[in-house]
């Protein structure tokens, strides 16, 4: 996605939430007032001397509170939009004054309803950045001293199914059995 996507228009808010695809979500839901909070863990630890040194630090995922204003005429729709985007997780990219911020998640929406605000609801939705890795891993498969597995073949990937369904038949204490994590 480029940042051009993000770019104010007439049409966008300055202060506004977009999907995957550089969409607006709930562009009817009027942004009031934005807080970003970035957050770092000191990591202290105390030493012979008696004086506690603090040499490392872990940036925390940042938090966006968005306070918003649904529109009078539609506020049930915009609401139930919203609460359809909390639930499915949907990542979205949260654009404020001071830049554009990716890999969010709603994590809070809570409302207020009172008599003063009759005709509309406040929200305030809670966002916190996300961050994604994948992971590799396989069941090592024992070989032989000719290179081939158990079974006398050569092994591979596409055999780490087979040996680990062969390996929850197995004899608990065989290596296969162990190497599978069923022990």
């Amino acid at each position: 996605m480029s940042d051009t996507a993000y770019s104010p228009s007439a049409s966008q808010d300055v202060v506004a939430i977009f999907d995957s695809n550089g969409n607006q979500l709930f562009p009817d839901a009027r942004p009031m007032k934005a807080s970003l909070a970035p957050k770092a863990k000191l990591m202290s630890h105390p030493v012979e001397t008696g004086v506690t040194l603090t040499d490392y630090r872990v940036l925390e995922p940042r938090e966006i509170s968005l306070s918003m204003t649904l529109l009078p005429t539609e506020y049930a729709d915009i609401y139930a939009t919203i609460e359809q985007q909390y639930n499915a997780g949907t990542v979205v990219s949260v654009q404020l004054n001071t830049g554009l911020y990716q890999n969010f998640v709603l994590q809070e929406m809570p409302h207020d309803e009172a008599p003063e605000i009759f005709d509309t609801i406040k929200i305030t939705l809670k966002l916190k950045e996300v961050f994604f890795f994948s992971a590799v891993s396989s069941i090592p498969v024992p070989t032989t001293k000719n290179g081939g597995n158990i079974n006398g073949t050569k092994a591979n990937t596409s055999q780490t199914a087979a040996a680990t369904e062969k390996a929850q038949a197995a004899d608990p204490g065989s290596v296969l059995y162990r190497a599978a994590g069923y022990n």
